[in-house]
């Protein structure tokens, strides 16, 4: 049972689409966990998700307010959701979906579209998708050009240029 904080039926109305967001975002996070545990991922990983699914159902408010008001910083705060998960809900709650979940559907691109780059194989492919959270080769430059590659482990100086030379020429291979 859900208590609603606000007087005015607006309002009210409003609360109830934002806890129906919270049961929605809980649901798409514990799919992740069922899909992670079919794929064998660690234990560990499968029950966060798990936990964080149980702690976004039970919000007293919905977490778009939360995340309006604090950020990112206000979803990590909350027990069971650390960096990665709070990243999840704000792709959800900017974009509608999860890209996390998106690949574990099968329906991520960005698995093949950055293997077609010269030194990105499938592993490293996936580590840059799932530090940097972007799916296509502009998103990837972008992300280059703003020095956030080397946020991406294992990703050393010259293999970060070697990619931005690659970026550099299959983009502009596009544009003419």
């Amino acid at each position: 049972m859900v208590v609603l904080n606000a007087s005015d039926p607006i309002d009210a109305a409003d609360e109830i689409d934002g806890m129906r967001e919270n049961q929605t975002i809980s649901e798409l996070l514990l799919e992740i966990a069922k899909l992670l545990d079919q794929q064998h991922a660690s234990e560990f990983r499968v029950r966060a998700y798990h936990a964080a699914s149980e702690t976004i159902a039970g919000l007293s408010s919905p977490v778009r307010e939360l995340h309006d008001l604090e950020g990112d910083e206000g979803l990590v705060a909350l027990p069971t959701i650390g960096i990665s998960i709070a990243t999840l809900i704000e792709s959800f709650l900017r974009l509608g979906r999860m890209p996390l979940l998106d690949r574990l559907r099968g329906e991520s691109n960005a698995h093949t579209c950055f293997t077609t780059l010269p030194g990105i194989g499938p592993e490293l492919s996936h580590r840059i998708f799932d530090h940097l959270h972007v799916e296509t080769l502009p998103g990837l430059d972008a992300a280059a050009q703003q020095g956030r590659l080397e946020q991406v482990p294992g990703l050393g100086r010259k293999r970060i240029q070697a990619i931005k030379d690659s970026l550099a020429t299959r983009i502009g291979k596009k544009e003419e």
